[in-house]
């Protein structure tokens, strides 16, 4: 990566001088290196119509014919669900046709799938080059900035979505979205429900606000209460109250208000993500409870809040059943809470995504040992390790030690042996593998799955 920022200024030099195939090859260099390089893939776009501007296009007979070969490649490969191939393929064809809308918005979902978002943002911009008065282009580069944090930018193409199509009310309902979200932040940065929660100030304990809602410092909450009263299933209102609430040390009545909203029926599904991502975030924000909680209450607590994390990936995914990071993440989760099958099922999809797919099978490893399938589990875990790497990172260890309790469980102890000595040989103390050596050693075995 240390020639990056050099291929980056010679990729600039060589557009400058209207040598654009050079500055082409030059981009795609650095998304060889990086592919969800954002300024690459969009100084790429450039490029690419830069040439056609100034060199004219090629003969359509010429650009169908040079491209069909590819078009069929893409074609294959979606139905191979080789995302990460068809990528390659959509850049190849759009190079030849850089104002192909079709191509490009399949680029900017195929990148979407990988969980390239600052890439997929990087093309639908690049779209608006040559067509800013297209309404899905705004509306798919409003959705990645937002998917990307970066409000005040979804704002804008939102609104100009909206207006190129004022009767489209999935544009009308974003803009209303993320504007709700921009006017709740206390500071330019906070981009989630996440953020606002732990800007709320820290109320003092003792002081007069804290114990009578009726006194000046409190007539905003009142107020606040007053319109989430009137129409509880209004996300922005009970988002606001919420806040407030969280802010005056209440999270308890905050989460209560945002799960009597979810009750309301939310208009749309991004609204109940919305709240559904507030009342994990002011779960996770609260503090323990007066005293000492014991170990029953905290375990209670983690679970509360799994359960809302898995809610709100759940919801994430009906919108968005591509997000294959959700998918992994849900299934973490649910793999915690003891639902293996819906754990594996999450897994076995987030293997899809090329960039998850070493740790959704370690996931899936652990979670066929945990059913007692331990041929299943030794197939998944032994395709988590890196086979090209001779370093025993963290990672690594982890998947070797749990490889070795799968060949365990499977019978196969001279394999389960191969793979704790390796550990043993780093790192004596990782885990209780010392022990489990003198188990084997012993000709027992001593190891749980």
């Amino acid at each position: 990566m240390a020639d990056v920022s050099k291929l980056y200024q010679q990729a600039e030099d060589a557009a400058k001088r209207k040598s654009y195939d050079l500055a082409v090859e030059l981009y795609q260099q650095i998304l060889v290196l990086d592919s969800d390089a954002e300024k690459a893939r969009f100084a790429l776009r450039e490029a690419e119509l830069c040439k056609l501007r100034d060199f004219g296009p090629p003969s359509k007979i010429a650009t169908t014919l040079a491209n069909l070969p590819g078009s069929l490649k893409t074609a294959f490969y979606r139905m191979a669900k080789k995302i990460d191939l068809s990528i390659i393929e959509y850049e190849r064809l759009l190079a030849r046709d850089p104002r192909n809308a079709k191509v490009t918005f399949r680029l900017g979902r195929a990148l979407e799938a990988t969980g390239q978002f600052k890439s997929s943002f990087a093309v639908y911009r690049g779209f608006l080059l040559w067509d800013p008065q297209n309404a899905g282009a705004n509306m798919a580069a409003g959705t990645a900035a937002r998917n990307l944090g970066r409000l005040k930018e979804s704002l804008e193409f939102f609104d100009a979505a909206r207006k190129l199509n004022p009767r489209d009310k999935v544009a009308t309902d974003a803009y209303r979205d993320v504007s709700a979200m921009l006017s709740l932040k206390p500071r330019e940065d906070a981009a989630t429900f996440r953020d606002l929660v732990k800007a709320a100030p820290s109320p003092t304990p003792g002081k007069k606000e804290d114990r009578d809602l009726s006194a000046p410092s409190a007539t905003g909450l009142q107020d606040l209460k007053a319109k989430f009263e009137k129409a509880p299933a209004d996300t922005a209102a009970a988002l606001a109250f919420a806040k407030a609430l969280e802010a005056f040390g209440k999270p308890g009545e905050a989460v209560a208000s945002i799960r009597r909203s979810l009750e309301a029926g939310p208009s749309s599904k991004e609204d109940e993500i919305r709240l559904r991502e507030a009342e994990s975030a002011v779960l996770e924000a609260r503090p323990p409870a007066g005293g000492a909680p014991g170990a029953g209450d905290a375990q209670a607590a983690r679970s509360e809040v799994s359960a809302a994390r898995i809610r709100l990936l759940k919801a994430r995914l009906e919108r968005e059943p591509t997000r294959y990071d959700c998918r992994f993440d849900l299934g973490v989760l649910l793999f915690e809470a003891g639902e293996l099958d819906e754990s594996i099922a999450a897994f076995q999809q987030a293997k899809r995504d090329p960039k998850k797919s070493r740790d959704a099978s370690f996931w899936l490893g652990r979670a066929f040992l945990g059913k007692g399938k331990n041929n299943l589990a030794v197939n998944q875990l032994e395709s988590a390790l890196d086979a090209t790497s001779n370093v025993l990172d963290p990672k690594a260890k982890e998947t070797l030690y749990y490889l070795g309790k799968a060949k365990t469980a499977a019978g196969d102890l001279a394999g389960a042996r191969k793979h704790f000595e390796r550990i043993y040989e780093e790192d004596i103390n990782f885990r209780d593998v010392a022990r489990i050596l003198e188990g084997l050693g012993d000709g027992s075995s001593k190891l749980g799955t």
